[in-house]
């Protein structure tokens, strides 16, 4: 299904959102989620391993990706933030942290996940706090 809107690693990563938005929502965990979308995807071996490593990224430090999120959001509480938001900054700050992807990289292809998952207003919210993380961690 995703596949008709991305493409690439950009798939990827949609995969991985989606996984992790299963998990807030329906419970379960997001490892279980992300093999069954990745068997009815069907995506190629590489970006299969993408996803399992995004995702792998964020399982190890969940807590601490989540605290990190919820440190700049400002006027927002974490969990009142929509859960697809949620998963975007979850996969995104897991990225960001912890694989060799350029912080600009990142950030644009979050924004372009916001846009197709929960339009445009939410941009500004993804962005503003997936900079302020890369320039207190000093990423960028």
């Amino acid at each position: 299904m995703l596949r008709r809107y991305l493409r690439g690693r950009r798939l990827a990563r949609g995969l991985v959102v989606e996984a992790l938005y299963r998990q807030d929502v329906v419970g379960g965990k997001a490892g279980d989620h992300l093999e069954e979308i990745l068997s009815r995807e069907q995506v190629a071996p590489p970006l299969e391993a993408f996803a399992r490593e995004i995702l792998s990224a964020y399982v190890r430090s969940a807590e601490s990706v989540d605290a990190l999120i919820a440190r700049f959001l400002e006027n927002w509480k974490f969990e009142e933030i929509r859960p697809l938001e949620r998963s975007i900054l979850r996969m995104a700050t897991a990225e960001l942290l912890h694989l060799d992807t350029p912080v600009p990289v990142v950030i644009n292809e979050a924004v372009e996940l916001v846009k197709v998952f929960c339009g445009e207003e939410p941009r500004a919210l993804v962005n503003g706090v997936l900079d302020a993380i890369a320039r207190e961690r000093n990423l960028t």
